[in-house]
């Protein structure tokens, strides 16, 4: 299943380089009722960010887009038409254990046509791998496939021409709902290029934060409640997040890791990269009670001297 983990990061990066999309912020909707994590990659918020045109223009999303133009050109679409997609993760963390991955919904909407090109990736991959692994019986009357190995499960099924629902390490048997949205997604923020609510009061599994990587632990260890968001205003990049903790002690240790973590950051680059320390002071860190505040504001062009030149 090598190759449907690499298509799976792939669409993890294709989210997190999504440009020129046809939004629907309405698609919050179709978060499970158990979901305790939403992601919203928010594609035209993106596409309008100068930051985000700058970073097309490093060495790794150029080797990134190379990588898939030729495979895109079979279906008839290019790697704008790929980024032109919106994109929600849904999780339920508290359910995940030692012998229970996390199941993962992701739905995704492009006005091209989107649903088709990815039935056809899960199964161009399950071929590579394993032929008889893929199934592609309809799901409610939709296209789908699904392909299963021995530790994991991909499904994909055609909501419509533009619209495609993706669960992972588990096989639907039911279409997904459309609601109103519940309190988890009132707190996605339709403005926000990436918009992050989470809330469980038992915090995040530890099976979770294990999958992490170590440089967010600090903040995400004891935490009950996440609100972040990243926004473009015009000629800056701003980010607002808080976090709410079990306890006041917990929410001093993880400021005072965080904080930590940026001197060290600054006093690495202090000789070589001095305009990346101008950057890193940008971010400042307050705890008050068991709630920790994190506010950063920087200038579009002092972001590109100080990480991409």
């Amino acid at each position: 299943m090598t190759g449907i983990r690499s298509w799976f990061w792939a669409v993890l990066c294709a989210a997190g380089l999504a440009a020129t999309a046809g939004a629907a912020p309405a698609d919050v909707g179709y978060a499970p009722p158990d979901s305790d994590l939403i992601v919203h990659i928010n594609g035209p918020k993106i596409s309008s960010c100068q930051t985000f045109a700058l970073l097309r223009k490093c060495e790794h999303a150029k080797r990134f887009e190379a990588d898939m133009r030729d495979g895109l050109a079979k279906s008839g679409m290019t790697v704008d038409d790929l980024l032109n997609t919106d994109i929600f993760f849904f999780a339920n963390t508290g359910a995940t254990g030692a012998e229970k991955p996390l199941n993962i919904s992701v739905i995704a909407r492009n006005r091209k046509a989107f649903a088709p090109l990815i039935l056809d990736y899960v199964s161009d991959m399950s071929d590579e791998d394993n032929p008889a692994s893929l199934k592609k019986d309809p799901i409610c009357g939709k296209a789908a496939r699904v392909c299963l190995d021995e530790d994991s499960a991909v499904a994909a099924i055609a909501l419509d021409n533009d619209l495609v629902w993706l669960q992972f390490n588990t096989v639907p048997t039911a279409l997904p709902m459309q609601r109103q949205p519940g309190e988890l997604g009132r707190m996605v923020n339709p403005e926000a290029m990436i918009s992050i609510a989470f809330k469980n009061p038992r915090g995040f599994n530890g099976a979770i934060l294990e999958m992490l990587p170590p440089v967010v632990d600090p903040l995400l260890r004891g935490v009950t409640f996440v609100k972040a968001d990243l926004f473009d205003r015009v000629d800056r990049v701003v980010i607002e997040a808080e976090l709410v903790y079990f306890t006041p002690e917990l929410a001093r240790n993880a400021a005072g890791q965080f904080n930590s973590m940026l001197l060290l950051g600054a006093m690495a680059s202090q000789k070589k990269h001095p305009e990346r320390v101008r950057v890193i002071r940008k971010v400042k860190t307050v705890c008050n009670g068991n709630k920790v505040v994190i506010r950063f504001s920087c200038r579009s062009d002092e972001l590109e001297r100080a990480f991409l030149k």
